[in-house]
Formats: C-alpha cells, sequence, structure tokens
C-alpha cells in the first residue's frame, strides 16, 4: 500500500490525518493457520515536490455526439464542449511539475501525445481531433492509460487515469474489467472514473444497461483506490475535475516498517491491512503481494 487518497461521505477531501490514525498488519496462512505481523505505518503528504503524472481520456463515441455516423466534420454537441472545457480547466490548474496526456477513444484508442507540462499544447490537443468514434471502448482506454511506462520506475512521480464516459463499455473486445483490475495494482496507479448518463439523443439505454456502466465505473475506482464521480448535468463537470485535482494533491505516500522478525520467507503469498481512523470511523484497505 503505497500512496491512499480520501473522501467524507459528501465527496470533500479529508486531510489532517496523522501517523497515529493509522494501524498495519501483515497476515498469511502458516501451515493452515493464519500468522501475522505488525507493521509500523507513517503518511507523507504530497506536496509540491512530488511530481504527478495525470492521463485523461476521453469519450468520443457516437453517444457524445448523437451521430453514429463517423463523419468527421460533424459539428461538436453541448456534451462535448462541456466535457473539453471541464479537461481545460483540470490543464488551467496544473503546475509546472505536473504532466499530462489525452488518451481519446469511440470504438478505437487514440492515444494523441505522450506527456507533457505545457498547457498551451495540451488546450490544443484537446481541440482537436473531436469527431464522433462510434462505440465506446471504455475498457481499452482505460487499459491503454496504465499501459504506459513512463515514469513508472521513478518513484518521485505519482501517476493517476482520470477516465471519463457518458455510457457503458461495447466495444472492447475480449478486454475485460479483471484485467483493469490486475494492471491498475501491477502499475500501482489509481483511477478516478466520471459517468455523465444524460441520454437526450437518438439512443437511450435500458435500465440494466445503464445499471451496468455505472457499476463498471464504481468497481473500477474502487479497486483501484480511486474514486467513482457521477455528473448530473454539464454544471457538475467543472466541480468534479477539480475535486479530483485537490483529492490527488491530498494524497499521501504510506511506508510501513513490518516487525522482522516475524516475517515469513521469500514466496510466501501475504495481505497487507491498512486501517485509518478518519472522524471514528475505521476505513480498511488491503493490498495482497508475495514476499520478496
Amino acid at each position: 500500500i503505497s500512496e491512499i487518497s480520501l473522501r467524507d461521505s459528501t465527496g470533500d477531501v479529508v486531510t489532517g490525518i496523522k501517523d497515529e490514525d493509522l494501524t498495519a498488519v501483515l497476515k498469511w496462512d502458516n501451515d493452515g493457520k493464519i500468522d501475522s505481523a505488525e507493521g509500523y505505518p507513517r503518511l507523507i503528504p504530497i506536496n509540491d515536490k512530488k511530481k504527478l503524472a495525470f492521463t485523461l481520456t476521453m469519450d468520443y463515441s457516437g453517444s457524445m455526439f448523437d451521430d453514429e455516423t463517423g463523419n468527421k466534420n460533424a459539428a461538436k454537441t453541448d456534451k462535448i464542449n462541456a466535457m473539453e472545457k471541464s479537461v481545460k480547466k483540470f490543464i488551467d490548474m496544473m503546475e509546472s511539475s505536473m504532466y499530462c496526456k489525452i488518451i481519446k477513444f469511440g470504438e478505437k484508442v487514440i492515444v494523441t501525445s505522450g506527456y507533457s507540462n505545457s498547457k498551451h499544447f495540451l488546450n490544443q490537443i484537446v481541440d482537436a481531433g473531436s469527431y464522433p468514434m462510434g462505440g465506446t471502448a471504455l475498457y481499452s482506454s482505460i487499459y491503454t492509460a496504465l499501459s504506459d511506462t513512463i515514469f513508472s520506475s521513478n518513484p518521485t512521480v505519482m501517476k493517476s487515469v482520470i477516465a471519463f464516459t457518458d455510457g457503458m463499455e461495447n466495444s472492447s473486445h475480449r478486454l475485460t474489467i479483471d484485467s483493469i483490475y490486475r494492471k491498475s495494482n501491477a502499475m500501482n496507479t489509481k483511477i478516478y472514473t466520471i459517468g455523465w448518463f444524460d441520454f437526450t439523443g437518438k439512443y437511450i439505454p435500458s435500465m440494466d444497461e445503464l445499471n451496468r456502466g455505472k457499476a463498471d465505473l464504481l468497481n473500477i475506482a474502487r479497486n483501484s483506490g480511486g474514486f467513482f464521480y457521477r455528473a448530473g448535468d454539464a454544471g457538475d463537470l467543472d466541480k468534479i475535475y477539480s475535486n479530483i485535482f485537490k483529492q490527488i494533491l491530498s494524497s499521501y505516500n504510506v511506508s510501513i516498517v513490518w516487525n522482522s522478525s516475524k516475517l515469513p520467507p521469500k514466496g510466501t503469498q501475504v495481505k497487507a491491512e491498512l486501517k485509518i481512523n478518519v472522524k471514528g470511523i475505521t476505513r480498511v484497505l488491503y493490498k495482497n503481494y508475495i514476499m520478496e
């Protein structure tokens, strides 16, 4: 467990957590019995010395344009304009130590560029290549974002994925949601998901489709340590992107020193359990890994 972020029941960022609010224990199976070792956790707030790298995935599916023809000259809809405007406001909040890349998707996934900290360049990327791209390869777009290895070996950089969609997965073919869970865990990258289920055009999903779309976004965020945000209307998007930005900046690095006299041998499957006391309410985080 290396990086955590917290919010309360209203969705506001939780700050002011101290080392004494945390307890940690490592558990493993020892000949059919559960053995454990105590840990000593330490919180290190993310600050301006920590570089941040954001990958923003943007939905250009037919439902965002209310146009399934793939017409590259199609006029931008209010939904597209609202999404792009909010992403630009997110970019405007970035500082010089922060990097961003944009992925646009519909039926296919387009990686528009590498990471950049140039706001002018990133805004140009947002404006370019806006046209209806067919289906919704939600899983593929997130998996592609997680697969970028730039900065991955650099412990001074924290990477996050912010995934936006107005619908549900229908174009990633053999790629499954479990693949995203495994990839985010392997890359130690949180995913913040945004769902704007505003269907006012030709395509109206069934209730089952709508519920599946919401469940996917919630589970993807939750399994990666991020959060799911639902937009009720265009006005919510600015607030959501701003909230995510603040949430990431209010994250903590967690360092745990385990009682070395009780640790199991290399190759043992273990579960780290971190308990956090937030205003009298205990939250529990888990991470499974193999001792090295």
